[in-house]
């Protein structure tokens, strides 16, 4: 969202969410206070992005390296203000960014 009240909570709400995302290591996390919209956005793009992780890795052979560090961009979820787009890092099976 762009403009006024929005962009400071998204401002708010974007480092929060990434915290918990690495926290939890799954797409189940809380909604920021005052931020709903973008929040779950933020979820659907967030377990979009793990579920390309997942099916990348399944069809990789254990010696392929699937430890070292991959980053997938989730799918662009329409909110009520805007997109939200999600790009995660994962290492060893691991959200570390």
């Amino acid at each position: 969202p762009k403009g006024g009240l929005s962009d400071q909570k998204t401002q708010l709400a974007v480092p929060r969410l990434n915290q918990e995302a690495v926290a939890a290591g799954t797409a189940d996390i809380d909604a920021v206070s005052g931020a709903t919209y973008t929040s779950e956005g933020y979820r659907k793009s967030l377990q979009s992005a793990l579920d390309k992780m997942k099916q990348a890795s399944s069809g990789a052979p254990a010696s392929s390296g699937a430890a070292q560090a991959r980053t997938v961009t989730g799918k662009a979820v329409r909110t009520q203000y805007g997109p939200v787009q999600v790009r995660i890092t994962v290492s060893g099976g691991k959200i570390t960014k």
